[in-house]
């Protein structure tokens, strides 16, 4: 992942996946199969940034963000498929600002 609001133009990006199970201690109450326990995630993220120095103690800035998250439950007992409830996730950011810098 990268991570930078210098002056001028930024490209900023991240990128994520997880794999794991899920273990419940109160099963009494929920009965979940052993083949819905293990999940996947993704998550992507982009972001635009533009910063504009006024002086030297105010800026003007933009930045577009988008984001994306994935995820699904294993259904099939090989730990290899991953095709029950699916989600996928998609946010756009856009923002407009004035700082000051101390």
């Amino acid at each position: 992942a990268s991570q930078s609001f210098h002056r001028g133009f930024n490209i900023n990006w991240q990128f994520a996946l997880a794999m794991g199970s899920i273990d419940l201690e109160s099963t009494k109450h929920l009965n979940i199969e052993s083949g819905l326990k293990q999940i996947i995630s993704l998550n992507g993220q982009v972001e635009l940034y533009y910063q504009y120095r006024i002086n030297r103690r105010w800026f003007a800035y933009t930045n577009w963000q988008g984001e994306i998250r994935y995820w699904q439950q294993q259904k099939q007992q090989d730990n290899v498929s991953f095709q029950l409830a699916s989600s996928t996730q998609i946010e756009h950011q856009l923002a407009l600002g004035i700082g000051l810098n101390f």
